[in-house]
C-alpha cells in the first residue's frame, strides 16, 4: 500500500543514485492486520562510464525469524524477573573457550556489583567455597566433567563472602558434551 511505498521510496531513490541500501522493513499486510518483517537490500548497477543503469533488489521474509527473536526476548525476561524475585543465580561456564557468564543475581550472591566481570579465581573450588566442603564440591564437579558417568551438579555447601559471612548455597547443573 502506500504507506509501504512511503518506507521504500526513499531508500529506493538513494539506491538509483548509486549508494547501496540494507535496512529492514515492517509492513502491514494489505486487508489484514497481519505484520510482516522484510530484510531488504538495493545494489545500484553501474554502467562502465559510472552511471547508474538500475538496482537489483533482494527481499527476504524474516517475520519467522523476528517471532522468535521475540519469543526469546519474552522469555529471557521471564527468567531475568523469575531470578530476581526467588534470587537464584544462573552460571555458564566454558571449558573450551574459558567464557564465563554470571547473573546479576549470582554476582550479588558472591558480593560482586552487576557491572563487574567475574574473576577467574571464583571458578576455581578454592574460591569460594568453604574450607570443610572443598573436597565433596571438588568431587561432585569433577563427576560432572566425566561424560560416561552422565551425572549432573546437585550439592548443597556453603561459601565464604569476601566480606568473611558464610552462607549456605544449592548448586545445581549439568555439563553438555
Amino acid at each position: 500500500g502506500e504507506v509501504n511505498y512511503q518506507q521504500v521510496e526513499s531508500r529506493l531513490k538513494a539506491a538509483l543514485a548509486g549508494e547501496p541500501q540494507h535496512y529492514e522493513l515492517q509492513m502491514q499486510v494489505p486487508g489484514s492486520d497481519e505484520v510482516q518483517f522484510k530484510d531488504v537490500a538495493y545494489a545500484p548497477h553501474r554502467l562502465a562510464d559510472g552511471s547508474i543503469a538500475g538496482c537489483s533488489v533482494l527481499v527476504v521474509d524474516i517475520t519467522e525469524s523476528k517471532r522468535i527473536q521475540e519469543a526469546l526476548a519474552e522469555n529471557e525476561e521471564r527468567l531475568r524477573l523469575a531470578a530476581e524475585f526467588t534470587g537464584f543465580g544462573l552460571y555458564d561456564v566454558d571449558l573450551a573457550s574459558g567464557s564465563v557468564y554470571c547473573s546479576d543475581a549470582l554476582k550479588k550472591l558472591i558480593c560482586l556489583q552487576a557491572s563487574d566481570p567475574v574473576p577467574r579465581r571464583v571458578l576455581r573450588i578454592e574460591e569460594p567455597v568453604h574450607p570443610d566442603d572443598r573436597d565433596r564440591v571438588r568431587e561432585v564437579f569433577q563427576r560432572s566433567l566425566d561424560p560416561d558417568q552422565k551425572r549432573g551438579i546437585d550439592v548443597e555447601h556453603r561459601i565464604v563472602r569476601p566480606n568473611g559471612k558464610v552462607r549456605w548455597i544449592h548448586v545445581r547443573g549439568r555439563t553438555v558434551f
